[in-house]
């Protein structure tokens, strides 16, 4: 069931009775509210796992206690993405877990990832208000209105909410947002991740080699076409062409800006109907919340005046999972998650005798990386944020492990903190 703006839960998982986990006894951990994430995720240095192991003895007990454990761990992941709010005790659930991940150097940013400040302009960051904005809208049940046309979601058709909106001194912005995660069908779209050919769909702005996560591009090429359609639509409504200014926006949060990502690239290519309103456009931006990485090589901006004169950005809170989540990069969390400290001290010795580092990413980032980061993450009092462009090859290096920083609720919050003195 969806719900309204300030409730919503970008990563909406199944409830328990769709789901072969539904008696186990695990503790409370359906939610953890984004307000207390910076007391949750510092200075903690307890030991334990958050899901305890079996202590059975034999092997075949022992074998089905550690399926158990990564079974239970995986749906902590999978819920804990649709946090809202949460009670001390499922505070404490999470606690041994954030300790283990603090205490790798790539939990957070590094003096040697050599940022910089990210030197956004005032209309940048009102275009990034407004995406941001638009992705959360994505997740509420508000209708449609003469400047705001709604796509449900139908199958694997992701909801979509297309809308016009005013930049001070700029003029008029569309903007297309598809909502991020939650039902069963959008779950089993996430995990299909198989890497497949993506050059006949995206065009020849991808080389030959590159693959992409075969879920979301089903996905999005079932969506281009009804996604262009309204785009025409929206535009015979305004009776407006390129000379008014107007630009376009894809955006969307988690699975959504995943999707956004694809349709961004798909819109270039004239093979698809979404490409068939681009002349009417000014430029066209791409600006992605908490989205996971989804071809082999980064998908670059087109080489159309439309998309080298718009903005390709990928917005990452610090310690967001999802940001970077793969295969292989769920497999080093779930370590982490379902290791006691004794145990996965021993483990990374072993595996790691120079110390930890990130799986190589399968999938790569696309866009230009920005961080939206804790002023001072050791001052529990103080809350105040940055923003920051980081290489791509030095993001995918970080193990980002806090699940409780990926709602679009905490993306907004942060965006509207950096723009207060920009936008009122």
């Amino acid at each position: 069931m969806e719900k309204d703006t300030k409730n919503a839960s970008p990563m909406d998982a199944p409830s328990a009775h769709h789901t072969p986990l539904q008696n186990l006894k695990i503790p409370g951990w359906a939610r953890l509210g984004m307000r207390h994430h910076k007391s949750v995720g510092k200075g903690l240095r307890t030991s334990g796992n958050v899901l305890g192991r079996s202590k059975s003895s034999g092997p075949s007990q022992h074998s089905a206690g550690t399926s158990m454990t990564v079974a239970q761990a995986l749906a902590f992941l999978r819920d804990f993405l649709t946090a809202t709010d949460a009670t001390p005790a499922q505070e404490r659930d999470l606690r041994p877990y954030l300790a283990k991940i603090e205490k790798q150097q790539a939990h957070r940013i590094e003096t040697t990832d050599n940022v910089e400040d990210f030197p956004g302009s005032e209309e940048t960051w009102r275009l990034i208000r407004l995406a941001a904005q638009g992705s959360i809208d994505a997740y509420s049940d508000s209708p449609g209105t003469p400047t705001r046309l709604v796509l449900e979601p139908t199958g694997d058709f992701k909801k979509t909410v297309i809308s016009v909106q005013q930049v001070p001194n700029r003029g008029r912005v569309l903007v297309v947002a598809i909502r991020g995660s939650k039902t069963m069908m959008d779950w089993l779209v996430n995990g299909n991740g198989d890497a497949v050919s993506c050059q006949k769909v995206l065009g020849t702005n991808m080389q030959s080699t590159a693959r992409c996560h075969r879920g979301f591009l089903t996905v999005a090429e079932h969506m281009q076409r009804a996604v262009g359609q309204a785009i025409d639509k929206m535009l015979n409504c305004l009776e407006t062409g390129p000379a008014d200014g107007l630009d376009l926006i894809f955006t969307g949060h988690s699975a959504g800006g995943a999707i956004a990502k694809l349709l961004y690239a798909m819109s270039a290519s004239p093979s698809h109907a979404i490409a068939n309103p681009i002349p009417n456009f000014c430029r066209i931006h791409c600006l992605v919340f908490g989205a996971p990485p989804i071809t082999t090589l980064p998908i670059v901006p087109p080489e159309s005046g439309y998309f080298q004169s718009g903005l390709f950005l990928n917005i990452v809170n610090e310690g967001d999972p999802v940001s970077l989540m793969q295969p292989d990069y769920v497999k080093a969390l779930l370590k982490f998650f379902t290791l006691n400290a004794i145990d996965l001290e021993r483990y990374l010795t072993e595996k790691y005798p120079e110390g930890f580092t990130v799986p190589a990413p399968v999938f790569r980032v696309s866009g230009s990386c920005i961080v939206l980061r804790d002023n001072d993450p050791d001052n529990v009092d103080d809350v105040g944020w940055n923003a920051v462009t980081i290489r791509a090859d030095k993001l995918e290096r970080k193990l980002f492990g806090n699940p409780a920083l990926h709602p679009m609720a905490e993306y907004l919050k942060r965006v509207k903190d950096l723009t207060k003195d920009t936008t009122g």
